[in-house]
C-alpha cells in the first residue's frame, strides 16, 4: 500500500501543533515534505509518524525538567507518577481527552482510581513489572474505555532514571496496533 499524502492542516491536526508551525519545520527541514506542482506542502505519513516518535524520545529524557507550561504544550498526553503509580504530573493535552483536571487527578493513583480500566497485567502489571526490574521504556497499543467510548491509544512507559521520575505518554491518533492514524 502507498504511503498516504498529508496537507499541513491535517498534520498539524496530528501533531496538535498550527500549521504555520508544521510548515515552519518543513521549511527547516526538520520535517521533510514534499512539493506538488503548485508549491504546496505534502507530508508522507510515515514521515509525520517517524517526526512524532523522535520528538517523544527526545522530550522523553528531559521531562522532568519542563514546566507545567512546557509540559502542556506537548502534542500527546503527559502522566507523571511515582513508584507506586501516584499521579504527580497531568498536562494539558491529557486533561484534554480525559475531561479529568490536573487538580482532580493529582494524588490519585493512575491505575486504580483515575484509569481502572488499566488496572490489569498489560499495563499495570507491566508496570511493576519494570519497577522490579529497574528499566521501564516500553510501548503498548491500548483501547481506553472507561468512562469515554472505546478509544484507542499508544502508552509509552518511561522511567528516566537521571531523574528517577517515572511518565506515561499518551499517544492518541493511533489505530489498535500503535499506527498513525490519518
Amino acid at each position: 500500500m502507498a504511503d498516504q499524502h498529508l496537507t499541513s492542516t491535517r498534520v498539524a491536526e496530528i501533531l496538535g501543533v498550527t500549521a504555520s508551525t508544521v510548515k515552519r519545520w518543513a521549511d527547516d527541514g526538520s520535517l521533510a515534505c514534499e512539493r506538488t506542482a503548485g508549491g504546496h506542502r505534502r507530508f508522507l505519513a510515515s514521515e509525520v509518524a517517524r517526526f512524532r516518535q523522535h520528538e517523544a524520545d527526545t522530550t522523553v529524557s528531559h521531562l522532568s525538567t519542563l514546566s507545567d507550561e512546557e509540559l502542556d504544550a506537548l502534542p500527546y498526553g503527559v502522566i507523571g507518577i511515582d513508584d507506586e503509580g501516584t499521579i504527580i504530573r497531568y498536562n494539558a493535552t491529557e486533561s484534554n481527552f480525559s475531561n479529568h483536571a490536573p487538580n482532580q487527578v493529582l494524588g490519585k493513583s493512575f491505575f486504580t482510581q483515575v484509569a481502572p480500566c488499566t488496572n490489569n497485567r498489560l499495563v499495570y502489571g507491566a508496570f511493576k513489572e519494570g519497577m522490579a526490574s529497574g528499566s521501564l521504556d516500553m510501548k503498548i497499543p491500548y483501547t481506553f474505555t472507561y468512562v469515554m467510548k472505546p478509544t484507542n491509544v499508544v502508552i509509552h512507559m518511561v522511567r528516566c532514571q537521571d531523574s528517577r521520575s517515572n511518565w506515561l505518554l499518551i499517544h492518541h491518533n493511533t489505530d489498535s496496533n500503535g499506527g498513525l492514524i490519518v
